[in-house]
């Protein structure tokens, strides 16, 4: 018997949106997963209060509240990870902020991926401008972003560190297996 494997991008996307499901914000779950180059996990995060700060539910349902207090999922990622990552890949349930991308890149992580736009509800609406700085942000620091959908990877910023075995010539994204 023959089973479908998820391609392995997607299957990383998977972990990330698992850890989304932890966040207790009511209008927007994120996630985020570090993996080694032995394609192993080396951390996790979700977007959510600090540690040792209470869960108030008027907290969440306030932005003017919610927002000073948030630690998104990419910062929760690295903040439980305690290990270099030179080289290592991130995977998120979607763009990174500018704040978020500075940090990342920072930490050596070579690649970030999120899922190819069309997936996303309105976060691309309300943070357009902080996910341009954000890809301009990991441009200038020699970070590769892709979008996945499927099988198929879609270069955001590509430097050919990521491996594909080939191109799509008519524009379909990067085929991979």
């Amino acid at each position: 018997m023959t089973t479908e494997r998820v391609p392995y991008h997607e299957w990383q996307l998977n972990k990330a949106r698992n850890q989304a499901s932890r966040s207790r914000d009511p209008s927007t779950q994120c996630g985020a997963v570090i993996i080694r180059p032995d394609k192993t996990l080396a951390g996790e995060g979700y977007n959510g209060f600090p540690r040792r700060m209470e869960d108030r539910a008027e907290w969440w349902n306030n932005r003017d509240e919610k927002y000073p207090r948030v630690i998104h999922a990419e910062m929760n990622a690295l903040h439980h990870t305690y290990e270099r990552l030179d080289g290592y890949h991130m995977y998120l349930t979607g763009p990174a902020c500018d704040e978020c991308a500075k940090h990342v890149a920072a930490t050596g992580i070579t690649a970030v991926f999120w899922p190819r736009q069309e997936e996303q509800n309105n976060i691309r609406d309300r943070w357009s401008e902080k996910m341009a700085r954000a890809i301009q942000t990991f441009a200038d620091c020699g970070v590769e972003v892709f979008e996945v959908e499927g099988e198929k990877l879609w270069p955001i910023v590509q430097l050919s560190t990521v491996e594909t075995e080939s191109i799509d010539p008519v524009g379909e994204g990067l085929a991979f297996s």
